[in-house]
Parts: C-alpha cells; sequence; structure tokens
C-alpha cells in the first residue's frame, strides 16, 4: 500500500498572521498593496490617480494575479515585480509558533508545501519559522505559469510526491483553494480551521494532523 503523503497550504495553515485572521484581513496585506501601487506607479508610469483603477483592472482580468498583468500587458518580468512588491520582513507580520517546524520535520520526505504567494516570501516565511530545511525542494510557489489556486497546480505537486493521489491529504484552511481543488483530482482532504467544510477530516490547527489516524 503507498505510502500516505500531504501538500499542505501556508499562510493561514501554517501560520496565522498578526492582527487578522486572514491575508485579506492582515497588515501584511495591506502592506503588500502599498508597494504594489508604488510599482506601478515608480516601474510602470501609472499616473498615481489612476493606479487603484489599474490595479483593480490587473486582478479581474488576470484572475488576481497581478503578477502576471505586468508581465504581459507592460513587458515587466514577473521576478522583478515580486521582488518589489513581497520581500518584506517575516516577523513583522506572523504570529511566531512551532508548528510548522514540527509536522513538517515529522513529515520529512513525505509532504510538500503548495502556495499562491511567491517564493521570496514563502521561503522567508519558512525560515523565520525554522521550517524550511524540511520543504526546501517540495515548496510550489505563485511565480509559476501554473500556480495555486488551480487543480492543474495540484496535479503538478501531487506528481511530484509520486503516490497514487487517493494517498495525498491536502490540508489548509480554506475550503475552495485547498479542500474544493484537491477532491477534484481525487485527493484526500483536512481542513484547518472552524466553520462548515467536505474535507475528510477537520482539526484546530496543523499540529493536530500529527494526531490523526491516516
Amino acid at each position: 500500500m503507498p505510502q500516505t503523503k500531504f501538500i499542505f497550504d501556508l499562510d493561514g495553515t501554517l501560520y496565522r498572521y498578526k492582527g487578522g485572521p486572514t491575508f485579506a484581513t492582515s497588515e501584511f496585506y495591506a502592506d503588500i498593496k502599498r508597494n504594489i501601487f508604488a510599482f506601478l506607479e515608480r516601474e510602470l508610469a501609472v499616473p498615481s490617480e489612476q493606479v487603484p483603477e489599474t490595479y483593480d483592472h490587473m486582478k479581474r482580468e488576470y484572475n488576481g494575479h497581478v503578477s502576471l498583468a505586468v508581465e504581459k500587458e507592460f513587458g515587466v518580468d514577473r521576478m522583478r515585480y515580486f521582488a518589489a512588491t513581497w520581500r518584506v520582513p517575516p516577523e513583522k507580520y506572523i504570529e511566531p509558533n512551532d508548528d510548522a517546524r514540527t509536522v513538517l520535520s515529522a513529515l520529512a520526505g513525505r509532504c510538500a508545501v503548495l502556495t499562491e504567494a511567491p517564493r521570496v516570501w514563502a521561503e522567508a516565511a519558512l525560515r523565520f519559522l525554522n521550517a524550511y530545511e524540511f520543504v526546501e525542494d517540495v515548496l510550489f510557489t505563485g511565480e509559476l505559469d501554473v500556480r495555486k489556486p488551480s487543480v492543474e497546480a495540484f496535479r503538478q505537486v501531487g506528481g511530484a510526491l509520486g503516490v497514487p493521489f487517493e494517498s495525498i491529504y491536502s490540508v489548509g484552511d480554506q475550503e475552495e483553494s485547498d479542500i474544493v481543488l484537491a477532491r477534484a483530482v481525487g485527493m484526500k482532504t483536512i481542513r484547518v480551521g472552524d466553520g462548515e467544510t467536505s474535507a475528510d477530516f477537520s482539526v484546530n490547527n496543523v499540529r493536530a494532523v500529527l494526531n490523526l489516524s491516516l
């Protein structure tokens, strides 16, 4: 029987933001958005009064992926965009905890991390939590053409784990992007947090995953 493996979401799952339970309500989101507005004005020469409208257009037309709009509409490399907007100090935004290191070290070789965030942030966050070493080679981030949230992203990460999809658990706090998409490719699922869910299991925090009989 194939070994059980895991795909972990990053923010909201392996750590919580200070001052806000979700990305959209956090100071982190506010600062990233401020950086993006500055980038549009400084690097893309968007007039300051047009920046909010341009930003909303990019998000709407590119399914939330501003980096793709920057590249396709302005010819600016997405990695330059991410470096300018997402290179921020994780200690300012993340609640320190041992959960990520405890879980990822226990499941090293049996897990991957899949996040919509770019690697410049994901790596910094995991290093801050002393957990990067356990997923360095299986960290799938949001600067690629195929990225979360998409069914194909789960297929690619599942393929990298090398076991049948039914032997993989997707672990995350968001119903649509962590649970529904993973179930669509035949994976099992674990929801972290409160609220109704279609997941196979529900836990209060990510450390509780280690106590499940899987």
